[in-house]
């Protein structure tokens, strides 16, 4: 994913009020355990959504992450696509995806549903083993009112780098089968697997 996003934000009212204390799902308030790498053609998909204010915390809830041609069931606020993770930093992860090709259709942050118009779109291959980084954004709130959709920009930054975030997945990949994946995707950007640095907790 390159370039600027625009989209629209979708109030979901009924349940705004009550879910400043209340988890998704795929939001993971423990310390993550990378899942094990379910086989040698097993991707994963990574990427960082935060907002542009550095006083603020954006509150992401969930990314969704679909492969073109895939039904998936879901509604509402629900998470549906592939099975994302929310890191703390809001890293999102969606390990053991299919090779094939995917888009972001839209996240949940801040109690508010935020989605991508078609026409705004971007698809993207993963390859079979693939380490997919989309990329790491700055969510910019742009008008609308309490009770009315407003609309939002993503703008791409260099903070967090892919090496920056690989050195999160390295720290927490031992014994999961990804380790060599990752290690080496660490040393072709000219980083080091074994750099405290670059092998970070969660």
């Amino acid at each position: 994913m390159t370039g600027k996003f625009k989209g629209a934000r979708l109030f979901w009212v009924v349940t705004a009020v009550f879910l400043g204390a209340v988890g998704c799902a795929h939001n993971e308030s423990k310390p993550w355990k990378m899942p094990p790498k379910k086989n040698p053609e097993s991707a994963m998909i990574f990427g960082r959504i935060e907002t542009a204010d550095s006083s603020k915390h954006l509150l992401l809830r969930n990314v969704n992450i679909l492969k073109k041609g895939r039904v998936y069931a879901g509604m509402g606020r629900g998470a549906i696509g592939e099975r994302t993770t929310i890191l703390s930093d809001n890293y999102f992860v969606a390990p053991n995806v299919e090779p094939g090709v995917y888009f972001i259709s839209g996240f949940d942050a801040g109690n508010v549903y935020h989605v991508f118009p078609p026409a705004t779109i971007q698809e993207f291959n993963v390859a079979a083993g693939q380490l997919k980084f989309v990329g790491s954004f700055l969510y910019e709130e742009k008008g609308g009112g309490v009770f009315s959709p407003g609309s939002f920009d993503l703008k791409p930054t260099n903070k967090p780098s892919e090496l920056e975030m690989l050195g999160r997945l390295n720290s927490v990949s031992d014994g999961t089968g990804w380790e060599s994946t990752i290690r080496s995707r660490i040393r072709k950007l000219g980083g080091n697997p074994d750099k405290p640095g670059q092998k970070t907790s969660n």
